[in-house]
């Protein structure tokens, strides 16, 4: 079994427009959003062999408050600058590519690619995903290249304005 989370930055600042999109902070909602989900995440009893993530400034922000909501170190954060804003087309040859032994792996990163992969992998459609939407597919197969042909035995998903679980 392989466990793909699929993890869209929380919400970003806009205080300041002349940053660079690159380099813009998470907001106070999105500094509260990472870390309540990446519990919630917990609970649904998820663990994480590795995440990799944009190096947008979000974008790690993100992952962080998730690991440490989840108790798990930054030793399992692989920083990947060609996540920064990457399609749905780079997303799933990045799935792909993977190797190791490797179970359960998260990718934090943007819309629209997110959104697209997520609706191209399962039944999953919550059209733009809000900001940290977490989307979590099981396939029953026994490597990462098999994913992109498989669709997911079990799925779940959260995000900040919904109740927990589904």
């Amino acid at each position: 079994m392989k466990k793909l989370t699929l993890i869209r930055h929380a919400k970003s600042n806009w205080k300041h427009p002349s940053l660079p999109d690159h380099d813009r902070p998470l907001s106070k909602r999105g500094e509260r959003d990472a870390p309540e989900l990446g519990r919630r995440y917990l609970e649904h009893g998820a663990r994480l062999d590795r995440i990799y993530c944009s190096t947008a400034s979000r974008a790690r922000a993100t992952a962080l408050l998730f690991l440490d909501a989840m108790g798990l170190d930054d030793s399992r954060l692989i920083m990947q600058e060609k996540l920064y804003l990457a399609t749905k087309e780079f997303l799933l040859g990045f799935v792909s590519e993977l190797q190791g032994d490797d179970s359960q792996v998260a990718i934090v990163g943007h819309n629209p690619g997110m959104s697209q992969l997520v609706r191209q992998l399962s039944d999953i459609d919550l059209g733009d995903m809000p900001t940290c939407t977490v989307v979590q597919l099981t396939f029953d197969v026994s490597s990462w290249p098999e994913v992109p042909a498989a669709r997911p035995v079990e799925t779940w998903h959260d995000y900040p304005q919904r109740t927990w679980g589904n």
